[in-house]
């Protein structure tokens, strides 16, 4: 777990739809589609900031950078966090704007009005998911409580993507949050945009060469419905100065589609004041929610929880040592990416999903602080292979076992 570092800010506004290509191939169907991501993953923003520095320092140099230059680049700029940010067309950046991952403690069901959490089984109720093993990890498995949301006959609904800084800044805090208000939040708007190759020869069109793509859209409607909502890409990180990225145009995704660098102020990421008072009166539990996708070398569990004497523990920073109560962690996600300067594929990585969550007590039984939640904002719990592409970033909120 990689220690906290002193973070700059800055947004990547789009000057048109992002084409952000998933997995799959432009064949996979008759139509010849392509289909794009919901948001960008943390590794294409950090190039396209990486672009910007390499080509100021070409500029400086007045000489290109070799391939190894580039990748030198790598050992200093990184990435903690990269979230969207939703605004009124023309309004200026405030907290509000944040939108945070769906955490995966939570649960709308169709006839609640509000947001039912997933909370660990009372103290003593472990998981029966495995067979009976002196096996350290598989008796440390069986210890675990199993995350409920309680008795309860209906259906759950389909959870948005996104959630607004008021409505995830309550769940954590623990507070009840009303499911219309995450519901009618808003998304990004995706559109198709249709291809054609041209013969350079004749400039007509090439028989059999026309495609389509998915777009995800800058602009949306707001969610009353009373005018249009702006999206950027916001990332959190060191290594870069974003004066020296202001106003600068860089191309971003697929199909080189341009987005502009804009500084915003840094206190944009900071710790809600709320959540703060929330630890100040000292609750026994802790919630850590991913909020970038974590490269974790068990799949599920960070590598500084080991298991010993039947329970997974291991020394969170600044807080000390921690106990694992139980886990949220949604379906693994497959990333890979291009390496511009060996001209080849990287290699495809699963990570645990943004929005997982871990629940954790103190191993003596003490309570949490303001001071632990503040050692825990956006501190990184991925593994040294994430090489700084934002990966493992996580948020506390406040748990209180039974």
């Amino acid at each position: 777990m990689a220690n906290p570092e002193p973070m700059a800010v800055v947004s990547l506004e789009p000057r048109d739809g992002l084409f952000l290509k998933d997995g799959r191939g432009w064949f996979t169907n008759e139509s010849g589609r392509a289909g794009t991501l919901e948001w960008p993953y943390s590794g294409t923003v950090r190039g396209a900031l990486r672009t910007c520095l390499g080509k100021r320092l070409e500029a400086d140099q007045k000489q290109g950078l070799s391939p190894d230059e580039w990748r030198s680049l790598n050992a200093t700029l990184g990435i903690a966090a990269v979230l969207p940010l939703c605004r009124p067309v023309g309004s200026p950046l405030s907290v509000a704007a944040r939108r945070w991952p769906a955490p995966r403690d939570a649960v709308i069901f169709t006839r609640e009005p509000h947001i039912r959490p997933l909370l660990p089984s009372s103290s003593g109720e472990a998981a029966t998911t495995l067979p009976l093993s002196d096996d350290p990890v598989a008796v440390a498995i069986e210890n675990l409580r199993h995350p409920s949301p309680g008795d309860i006959d209906d259906k759950a609904a389909a959870m948005p993507v996104w959630w607004p800084d008021e409505a995830f800044t309550s769940w954590l805090c623990g507070m009840q949050v009303d499911a219309a208000a995450v519901v009618s939040s808003g998304r990004t708007t995706v559109r198709v945009q249709s291809h054609v190759s041209i013969d350079p020869g004749s400039g007509a069109a090439l028989d059999g060469a026309l495609f389509s793509s998915t777009v995800v859209e800058p602009l949306s409607r707001s969610a009353n419905g009373s005018g249009a909502d702006e999206w950027s890409v916001a990332a959190i990180g060191s290594g870069f100065d974003p004066a020296h990225l202001e106003g600068r145009h860089v191309r971003f995704g697929g199909d080189g589609r341009m987005v502009t660098c804009a500084a915003v102020p840094v206190d944009l990421f900071t710790m809600p004041v709320p959540l703060r008072e929330m630890f100040d009166g000292g609750p026994r539990g802790l919630r850590l929610v991913l909020v970038s996708h974590a490269s974790l070398t068990h799949g599920w569990l960070p590598s500084w929880l080991e298991a010993r004497d039947g329970r997974f523990t291991g020394d969170l920073p600044g807080v000390g040592t921690v106990v694992l109560a139980a886990a949220c962690v949604g379906r693994p996600v497959h990333v890979s990416g291009w390496d511009m300067a060996a001209g080849a594929p990287k290699p495809t990585r699963r990570l645990a999903p943004a929005g997982s969550v871990w629940f954790l007590e103190k191993a003596d039984g003490g309570s949490f602080t303001a001071a632990d939640a503040e050692a825990v904002w956006l501190r990184a719990i991925g593994e040294a292979n994430d090489e700084g592409e934002a990966t493992g970033a996580v948020v506390p909120g406040v748990w209180h076992p039974a």
